[in-house]
């Protein structure tokens, strides 16, 4: 099995990979928020061989996008829009979210959530899929 963390909030991730490395090389230049945050959208959709139909906004991929509220004042002031993503956002600066164009999250609120067995199942066999595809189920045995 996979294991995720406990939060499975990649914004949140983000910025701990980019604290975490500037402290580790004792270099604040040595991962920018651009760098984190490639690494939780098109390096992520590359490392589950995906990044043809995923992880950036380009014509002809799937329009996964998340819309986030800068306004908010753990972003505030935000003269770079990427630092304050990645150094003061988090799920909960998310406003909008579509999936492959589908509008799943609206100020905030989930739309289209059918909480139940049905939709643990489905994200169980999704993180097995991945899990297999990207070899970290083989690593594990």
């Amino acid at each position: 099995n996979a294991t995720l963390n406990d939060t499975v909030d990649p914004l949140h991730d983000a910025r701990m990979v980019a604290i975490l490395h500037k402290g580790h090389h004792e270099d604040p230049g040595v991962l920018t928020a651009t760098d984190a945050l490639d690494m939780i959208t098109i390096e992520a959709a590359r490392a589950i061989r995906r990044g043809d139909e995923l992880g950036s906004i380009e014509p002809g991929k799937k329009a996964d996008l998340v819309v986030i509220d800068t306004d908010d004042h753990r972003m505030t002031p935000a003269p770079n829009p990427i630092e304050a993503v990645v150094y003061g956002g988090g799920t909960h600066g998310i406003d909008t979210v579509f999936c492959d164009g589908e509008p799943i999250v609206r100020d905030g609120a989930i739309e289209t959530l059918n909480a139940g067995d049905e939709l643990l199942e489905r994200a169980a066999a999704a993180g097995a899929d991945i899990a297999e595809r990207t070899g970290v189920a083989r690593t594990r045995e």
